[in-house]
């Protein structure tokens, strides 16, 4: 019995010495993916009031990442999982513009055609210097009451800036908001997901923890506008959009144009880096009127890189009050409080490669999130699952698999937690032991 017990135990604390079937880089793209997974779980809103089984997409598309032997089909499988949210705020970020040689310190500029006014914005290089591009802003606003149409052409072909403001900010610190309106404005709110707590997924959790929504509700604008004047909004990736475009094309005042599938809006996305140099957006927020219906619609345009954008975008303008009938995707009623984001599903004692990737990226993430004294914790808790995830994929059989489980489960040093084997009927405790708790150091 002694000499089961030992073997049990060297079984169990040993690190597997085996050879791996798959590259370092391999390995660490899924791992990546697994964090990214956990992010978009716990922090995209769409999940939480969407019916997206987020788990079951990424244990489907965990083993066809596993297998990318390139940059390129890495970025292509990321880029289909991602579009399974139907997001166009999530996704791969690739630059497609031009490489335009420009005079970088001339921006902003107006011209006037048959009485329409256009700002053009091609980079963002001089905007460095923020009092000036202040009062370049100001000096367009006496302007916008003799104009029978606006155009904002911001489309740079960089993205580059020394500092942190947006467009957004530009637009609100000008003060040339309430010249774009005749009537009273009130700008996106901003929403996010938050957590009391790790949300229960099963009966067997506790009731005391809960998600639920923040709200950042925002600023009133009111006119200085005389009368009804339409505005197109042209931008590309390389610059966020002025919120209150999303109003004004609320009130059916304005339309927004967007080269490409990528809406750039500010604190509504996060970058996030994956092997290869791979950049991510990845939605944390979103935006959102006073009854909680999404403001985020707009009207996609091919990109152009023989300049005829601009004159599309002038043609709709002219033809604005005929032609535009408000035209838009149906407004979707947001729920007031969000569920758990979790779906039940049955998977056997030995998962296939997908739901064992998914389990070692649920252990890491509700950890890395949800786990108070992650920080107290002995070892890095991002290098125990680096070091752990190759034994979830490699396993062969359930006794490989659940030691692989307890092996990352041993360096959450805490009592309140437990592992155990769910079988109808009945519940298995798995007598293991985390490393010496964290209290006693």
């Amino acid at each position: 019995m002694c000499k089961q017990i030992a073997l049990i135990c060297l079984l169990l604390f040993r690190e597997g010495n085996a050879q791996a079937p798959y590259s370092p880089v391999q390995y660490l793209r899924l791992e990546e993916a697994g964090k990214v997974w956990g992010h978009i779980k716990y922090l995209h809103p769409f999940v939480q009031h969407h019916s997206i089984n987020w788990d079951s997409a990424f244990a489907a598309v965990a083993p066809t990442l596993l297998e990318s032997t390139s940059k390129l089909a890495y970025a292509k499988h990321i880029q289909g999982w991602l579009s399974l949210l139907d997001d166009p705020l999530t996704g791969v970020v690739t630059s497609n513009t031009p490489k335009v040689k420009i005079d970088t310190t001339a921006y902003p500029i107006a011209h006037w055609k048959d009485s329409v006014l256009t700002i053009t914005i091609r980079s963002l290089q001089g905007f460095t210097n923020f009092n000036n591009i202040l009062s370049r802003l100001e000096a367009f606003a006496p302007l916008f009451s003799k104009a029978k149409g606006i155009l904002f052409d911001f489309r740079p072909v960089d993205n580059g800036r020394s500092d942190d403001l947006a467009m957004e900010d530009y637009f609100a610190y000008s003060g040339i908001e309430p010249y774009l309106t005749d009537t009273v404005i009130q700008k996106p709110a901003v929403r996010r997901i938050a957590y009391t707590g790790f949300p229960p997924e099963d009966e067997l959790s506790g009731s005391a923890y809960y998600p639920y929504y923040t709200t950042k509700i925002g600023a009133t604008v009111f006119p200085k506008l005389l009368r009804k004047c339409p505005i197109v909004f042209l931008v590309n990736e390389n610059v966020d959009l002025p919120l209150i475009a999303l109003s004004l094309q609320e009130s059916r005042r304005a339309i927004v144009l967007n080269e490409g599938d990528y809406l750039n809006l500010k604190d509504i996305t996060l970058p996030h880096y994956l092997p290869d140099s791979l950049l991510l957006k990845i939605r944390v927020a979103e935006l959102v009127n006073a009854t909680g219906a999404s403001l985020e619609y707009f009207q996609r345009i091919e990109r152009d890189e023989q300049g005829r954008n601009q004159e599309k975008a002038l043609s709709m303008l002219r033809h604005f009050i005929n032609a535009f009938d408000g035209n838009k995707p149906a407004k979707v009623q947001i729920e007031t409080k969000p569920h758990s984001a979790s779906f039940g599903y049955n998977t056997p004692l030995f998962p296939h490669l997908g739901y064992r990737a998914l389990a070692a990226a649920k252990i890491f993430t509700v950890i890395d999130y949800f786990f108070p004294y992650k920080n107290l914790m002995e070892y890095s808790w991002d290098s125990i699952y680096h070091k752990l995830l190759p034994q979830f994929i490699t396993a062969k059989d359930s006794v490989a698999y659940s030691l692989a489980v307890a092996k990352m489960y041993r360096f959450y040093k805490t009592a309140m937690g437990s592992l155990m084997v769910l079988i109808p009927g009945k519940i298995n405790f798995i007598p293991v032991h985390s490393r010496r708790p964290f209290m006693q150091k």
